[in-house]
């Protein structure tokens, strides 16, 4: 519970603490006698506010005589709530003492629906011995004592206040605003909070003729303070310690933005402003610590799990993957229900994060599994996976049915998500699964997979027969989805597994994954042999289909696997998967050793395919896996994945602690791969596995994955609250 109410404030830059006896510095201008003194919030208000909080943004309320006279404004969100004074900050939070949760029941007795009457056992089982009272403050050193504190963009949301059986002391349809300004806290200085459910966030907004030095904020009660080596500032309680992200520093300067450097600044003890480089002190300047855009659950009644995500140049987040829910979040869906057991999906997000574009359900009555996903510069979708369903949606097919026991499908959805442009089954007579989705820009579909059909179709291949138990096969498919351009076998005489595909802008396609063959095909390969159980395998298939242009083992003497490829625009390939050898190949590393278990890798490949420029491990003591990777213009890659280390290397975290059983994490490596940029976790109290990763025109990080975590840190949130199971979680961050 302590570690939810943490993880709820994380994003709380405005650094409110909670409460260890401590000596206020006599060099303060503001004793802490003259900060208000705001107790619980049980003995001071009763709100009929709608009690579900996940499915309702953050309201701050107004004090019109129904709290305690020193605050003027209040938020209340699920963990804590957030009292603004003209001095400063309070933060309210009662830490349970009992395994039973019986904050909630208070909650459900104090804060009836519209209109309700308040049940006064609310108040005796909030103000029981169970709970200890937990109130932290932060006020604004040589503040303008005579700022405005007002409201901003009024909402529709009314509270009502009603306790005791005086009516002159009611209070009913109280406006609500969805942020509060104070208005000239410091000389041509405003600041501006704001928040959704869970967290509160918040701009300095620096104008013309303001100085950022004027900004301090003293800690008020707490053990220790500090800035750390990455600047981000680091804060310890009596409960933990809390880590403040660099706040990130802009002006908007004839419409682009100007990003300005800033950091921390620690002023005395316990007293913080910031720092920033030269900026034109013509125009305004916001400081602004927010780094998480939106994030959001979405799922249904089951499990829901993530295959891929890619991004288009509106900012819309597409995700693929495959669910058993049967109410699963449709929208203009081309199939609005489940047809078996476990169906794909397909979705599209508003930029925004906080609504559907379309939503549809993809499947047959038997079991189908999500692969990868690619998109057109029209905003077509094209998905790859595995089926098992003899009617399995087909249009314009190449082959119309199911060659038991499962194929392949390759699907095009168009690009308004309401309608096939073509369906097909690919494989033979034995299993075939497809795992990776490329398109090029004459819109031809390249896809990867393994079969173990001695049938599986071939057209101008390589290799026209099976070698082993399973190999890898890689077909391209026309415009129209027929017919094959060429469709070819590759392997040796053991298990061999495409996992992933990539095109150049030549046509020639790249594919990684894992074999158990001791005579995989190579050609002018980095390493000739299988040094382990499954090693790494990585080619490259020229634009006509009919040659291998590389092909090279990558890895130690224990398990190796290959799970996810991308391209530069040199043609050079970056991989990540996870090893179990503590000898797999390093070279320009940011982390040359291997700490234990299964370890995450990244890799970069020349354009010849014949040297490594980097590869380095990616982990701590305990399991890491590296799932999605991406590539910006300039070289530097970004992968995501999930992590059961607490030592996972992180820098300039979002999230500097490890929260659950599994967290996701982000982790961005410079384009020499020899330093992280920045790497962070980010989850719930669970399990977080983060799946895909994309890049927008911006630069901002798009990533998705599956949450078993009720407390997944959420933001302009599409579904506040996970409904059951896994669900997907979908993320912005810049």
């Amino acid at each position: 519970m302590i570690k939810s109410i943490f993880k709820a404030s994380i994003i709380l830059v405005l650094i409110i603490f909670f409460p260890i006896q401590n000596t206020v510095s006599s060099s303060q201008k503001h004793s802490a006698q003259s900060f208000p003194q705001i107790k619980s919030q049980a003995n001071l208000e009763n709100l009929s506010m709608q009690p579900d909080h996940g499915k309702i943004p953050l309201y701050f309320i107004p004090n019109e005589g129904q709290v305690n006279e020193k605050a003027l404004f209040y938020a209340k969100t699920s963990k804590y709530t957030l009292w603004l004074t003209k001095e400063g900050l309070v933060f309210d939070s009662t830490i349970e003492q009992d395994k039973q949760d019986r904050r909630d029941k208070a909650r459900h007795y104090s804060e009836s629906r519209s209109h309700g009457v308040t049940d006064s056992r609310a108040s005796e089982l909030t103000n029981s011995p169970m709970y200890e009272k937990d109130v932290s403050q932060l006020y604004f050193l040589n503040a303008n004592k005579k700022l405005e504190v007002v409201p901003v963009e009024v909402t529709e949301h009314r509270v009502n206040y009603f306790i005791g059986n005086d009516e002159t002391k009611w209070k009913a349809d109280i406006k609500t605003s969805k942020a509060v300004l104070y208005k000239g806290l410091y000389k041509h200085i405003d600041l501006r909070i704001y928040g959704d459910e869970g967290q509160i966030e918040y701009d300095w907004i620096v104008k013309p003729g303001g100085e950022v030095s004027d900004i301090q904020f003293f800690y008020q009660n707490v053990e220790g303070t500090g800035i750390e080596k990455n600047g981000n500032l680091v804060v310890k309680t009596a409960f933990g310690e809390m880590q403040h992200v660099i706040p990130q520093c802009y002006q908007i300067i004839e419409g682009k933005k100007i990003v300005v450097e800033a950091s921390f600044e620690e002023i005395s003890k316990n007293t913080f402003g910031f720092k920033v480089g030269k900026y034109n002190k013509r125009f305004g300047l916001i400081i602004d610590p927010k780094v998480l855009v939106y994030s959001t659950y979405l799922g249904g009644n089951r499990d829901e799990f993530v295959s891929d995500v890619v991004i288009d140049s509106e900012g819309s987040a597409y995700i693929f993957g495959d669910t058993l829910s049967d109410n699963f979040p449709t929208k203009k869906a081309i199939y609005s229900s489940n047809s078996g057991d476990r169906d794909v999906y397909v979705v599209k997000f508003a930029p925004g994060g906080d609504s559907l574009v379309y939503s549809t359900y993809l499947g047959g009555s038997i079991y189908d599994f999500s692969g990868e996903m690619a998109i057109d510069s029209e905003g077509a979708v094209y998905v790859t996976g595995t089926t098992y369903s003899k009617d399995f949606p087909i249009k314009k097919a190449y082959t119309k049915n199911l060659r038991w026991p499962s194929d392949a499908f390759v699907t095009k959805i168009e690009p308004g998500g309401n309608a096939l442009a073509y369906s097909t089954y690919l494989g033979g007579s034995g299993y075939d699964d497809g795992w990776g989705i490329a398109v090029d820009s004459k819109k031809s579909t390249y896809v990867t997979g393994y079969t173990h059909s001695n049938d599986f179709p071939t057209k101008n291949p390589i290799y026209n027969s099976i070698s082993g138990y399973s190999d890898v096969f890689v077909t391209k498919i026309s415009l129209k989805g027929k017919p094959l351009i060429y469709s070819t076998y590759l392997g040796g005489s053991h298990h061999d597994m495409g996992w992933s595909i990539a095109v150049d802008s030549k046509g020639a396609a790249y594919v990684v994954g894992h074999t158990k063959s001791t005579n995989f095909p190579t050609k002018k390969p980095i390493q000739d042999r299988n040094r382990g159980y499954y090693d790494v395998f990585l080619f490259k298939i020229n634009p006509d289909g009919d040659a291998l242009s590389y092909s090279t083992y990558l890895g130690g003497s224990k398990y190796d696997y290959g799970y996810k490829i991308v391209l530069d625009q040199n043609g050079a390939a970056y991989i990540t998967g996870r090893t179990k050898s503590n000898n797999f190949p390093v070279k320009n590393a940011f982390q040359k050793n291997y700490k234990g278990m299964w370890e995450a890798y990244v890799a970069k490949i020349s354009p010849k395919g014949n040297t490594l420029s980097y590869s380095s491990y990616l982990g701590g003591e305990l399991d890491d896996i590296g799932y999605g990777i991406t590539v910006n213009s300039k070289g530097q890659a970004f992968v995501v994945g999930s992590t059961r280390s607490s030592d996972f290397p992180t820098k300039k975290a979002l999230h500097s602690n490890h929260f659950g059983l599994y967290d996701c994490f982000i982790s961005k490596i410079y384009k020499n791969g020899k330093r992280i940029l920045f790497s962070t976790f980010f989850g719930g109290s669970h399990y977080d596995h983060g799946m895909g990763i994309a890049l927008g025109s911006d630069n901002s990080i798009y990533f998705a994955g599956s949450t078993r975590s009720d407390d997944f840190p959420v933001k302009n949130a599409r579904q506040s609250k996970k409904r059951n199971g896994y669900d997907v979680f979908v993320a912005k961050i810049r």
